[in-house]
């Protein structure tokens, strides 16, 4: 048994068929076009979005390939790692989860 509870969060939920992130993304895509932000904020918004697209929605171990190791501490280790099928390359925060049995 664990004794842990579910925390509700503010993050993006991804679903399996990417249907979610897909809308979620064009709604994004909206809400930059409507900000008033510099045209050089929007190119790099955009260019973000076009980067995630190419990611997809789901992602596993097997998609990356590490580079090497950024850094480690008490909430686990950051590394550098590429993206296989894309080749974008960013840091990648694996989290250490405790679970007490009870």
């Amino acid at each position: 048994m664990c004794d842990c509870q579910r925390k509700e969060s503010n993050s993006v939920p991804s679903s399996q068929s990417g249907v979610f992130h897909g809308s979620f993304v064009r709604q994004l895509k909206e809400a930059v076009e409507e900000a008033e932000i510099t045209s050089d904020q929007k190119a790099r918004m955009n260019e973000f979005f076009n980067q995630k697209a190419l990611l997809g929605s789901e992602m596993n171990d097997e998609d990356f390939e590490k580079i090497n190791e950024l850094g480690a501490g008490n909430g686990g280790v950051v590394s550098k790692v590429r993206h296989h099928k894309s080749g974008i390359i960013m840091a990648r925060k694996l989290i250490r989860l405790e679970i007490k049995l009870l």
